[in-house]
C-alpha cells in the first residue's frame, strides 16, 4: 500500500503525517505547491521573499518523494511582500489563495494516475478535483477537516455581529462564494474517511458524515526547557491571535476590567481589515504588541503568568498547546481542541465559550494564590511532555494501517 499527500503550504501536521508515512515505508509522494530541501543553498540566503521559501523547506530524506507546484503562490507571496493588493486580495484576482488552490488542486489531480498508490491523502479547500481523479482509479480518500465546516462558521458569525454589533467591524464577514461552498461540500461528500482535530471540529461536520469521522489531535511542540518563573507584582495575562471577536475578545477585555488594577494584559496579534472603534479604545487601555514571528511569540509566553484564548471557533488553536509547551497555562473555551489537550483545573482551564464570568472566576483564584499560576505552568509543560508529534505520527500512521487492513487494494 502506498499513499499520495497532498497540501498547498506544507503545514506542520501535514508534515508530520509525511514524516509518519515515510518512516513506515508507506509514501508515495508529497505534493506541494512552494518548497526546497534544507540542504539547498537558498536557505542560507538572509533575504525576506527568500526567507518565506526557506520555510517551506523539507528533510533531504525525502528527495524524490516531493512534487513541487511553485507557479501561483510564489507569485502570490511576490505580490503579498510587494503589497500589490489587486493581484491576490479578492476570490478573482490572479493569484488569490482560492485560485492558487484550485490551480494546485489540478495539478494533484492531473498526475495522480501516473503514481502507483493506493490511497490519498488531501486537506480542505483543495480536494475537489483530487477526489473526482480519483474515484476514477479506485483510489481511497482521506480526507482532512482542518478548519471548522462553514456552515458552522457562518452561523456563529452571524450570531455574534446579532449580539456584539459595535464588535462587528473586527469579524471578516466575507462568507465564501457558492462555488467555493459547493466544493466543500462535495469534497466533504466524496471522502471515504475524515480526520479532524478536535471534537468541536468533528461537531461542525454534518451529522450523516459523522461516522466517517475520527479526532486525532496534533502534537505540542518541543517543550521549553529550564522555565523560570517569576512571582510578577501584577498577574500578567497573554492574549495571542487574530484581534477579531471570534476570537472572544469582547468577553476577555469585559473579564479584565475589574481587576485591572491587578491584572496587566498584553495582546499579539493582527488588526482586522475594518476599522474598528471600540477595538482601538481598548488597546489604548491594554499592551499591544502588534504581530511577532513565531519566536518572538513563545518568548512571550515565557514571560506571562497565563494565557487566555476565549475563542467562539477554532478547529484546533495551536496558541494553546505552543504556551503549554512553554510552561504556561491556559483558560480557553470548549469552542476549540482545549478538552483534547488540557486536564481542567490541572495543568488549564477549559470552560464554555462567552462566558466572561467564567474568566472572572479563573482570574480571582490566580489573584488569591499567586503560587497557583507557576505550578498550573509546571503541570502544563508536563503535560506538552505526553503527547509529542511523535505521538500524532504514531496515532495517524495507525489510522492509515488500520484501513489497509481493512481494505483491498
Amino acid at each position: 500500500m502506498k499513499v499520495i499527500v497532498s497540501h498547498p503550504t506544507g503545514n506542520q501536521n501535514s508534515r508530520n503525517t509525511v514524516e509518519a508515512l515515510q518512516k513506515n515505508n508507506l509514501l508515495d509522494s508529497f505534493y506541494t505547491t512552494v518548497g526546497v530541501y534544507d540542504d539547498n543553498f537558498l536557505t542560507k540566503i538572509n533575504v525576506d521573499i527568500l526567507k518565506q521559501v526557506s520555510k517551506r523547506s523539507y528533510s533531504s530524506d525525502l528527495k524524490g518523494k516531493i512534487k513541487f507546484h511553485p507557479n501561483l503562490e510564489l507569485w502570490r507571496l511576490l505580490s503579498v511582500k510587494f503589497k500589490l493588493k489587486h493581484f491576490y486580495k479578492f476570490p478573482n484576482s490572479r493569484f488569490s489563495v482560492q485560485n492558487v488552490f484550485e490551480d494546485f488542486d489540478l495539478f494533484v489531480s492531473n498526475n495522480l494516475f501516473k503514481n502507483n498508490a493506493d490511497i490519498v491523502f488531501a486537506y480542505a479547500g483543495t480536494a475537489y478535483h483530487t477526489f473526482c481523479e480519483a474515484s476514477k482509479h479506485n483510489i481511497y480518500k482521506i480526507y482532512e477537516q482542518h478548519a471548522c465546516y462553514w456552515k458552522s462558521f457562518e452561523s456563529i458569525t452571524a450570531q455574534e455581529i446579532i449580539d456584539n454589533p459595535k464588535w462587528a467591524n473586527s469579524i471578516n464577514k466575507t462568507f465564501l462564494e457558492s462555488k467555493s461552498k459547493d466544493r466543500l461540500d462535495f469534497e466533504i461528500e466524496m471522502a471515504d474517511k475524515i480526520v479532524v482535530a478536535s471534537k468541536f471540529c468533528a461537531d461542525s461536520i454534518p451529522s450523516n458524515f459523522r461516522d466517517k469521522t475520527s479526532i486525532i489531535p496534533y502534537g505540542f511542540p518541543k517543550p521549553f526547557q529550564n522555565r523560570e518563573y517569576i512571582k510578577n507584582k501584577k498577574l500578567k495575562i497573554l492574549f495571542v491571535g487574530n484581534l477579531s471577536q471570534l476570537k472572544g475578545l469582547s468577553y476577555l477585555f469585559d473579564a479584565v476590567f475589574p481587576y485591572k488594577e491587578f491584572v496587566e494584559l498584553t495582546l499579539v496579534g493582527s488588526m482586522p481589515t475594518e476599522n474598528t472603534e471600540i477595538l482601538n479604545k481598548k488597546l489604548r487601555e491594554h499592551i499591544y504588541l502588534g504581530t511577532l514571528t513565531n519566536d518572538e511569540v513563545l518568548a512571550q509566553m515565557r514571560l506571562h503568568d497565563l494565557l487566555i484564548f476565549p475563542t467562539l471557533f477554532d478547529a484546533f488553536g495551536m496558541v494553546i498547546s505552543e504556551a503549554m509547551a512553554q510552561g504556561t497555562s491556559v483558560i480557553t473555551t470548549t469552542s476549540s481542541a482545549g478538552s483534547e489537550i488540557i486536564d481542567h483545573k490541572k495543568n488549564g482551564w477549559v470552560i464554555p465559550p462567552k462566558s466572561t464570568d467564567a474568566i472572572k472566576e479563573i482570574i480571582e483564584i490566580l489573584l488569591s494564590d499567586r503560587n497557583l499560576a507557576i505550578s498550573m505552568g509546571e503541570e502544563a509543560l508536563k503535560k506538552s511532555k505526553s503527547r509529542n508529534w511523535e505521538i500524532y505520527q504514531s496515532e495517524i500512521g495507525n489510522f492509515i494501517a488500520n484501513i489497509k487492513n481493512h481494505q483491498t487494494f
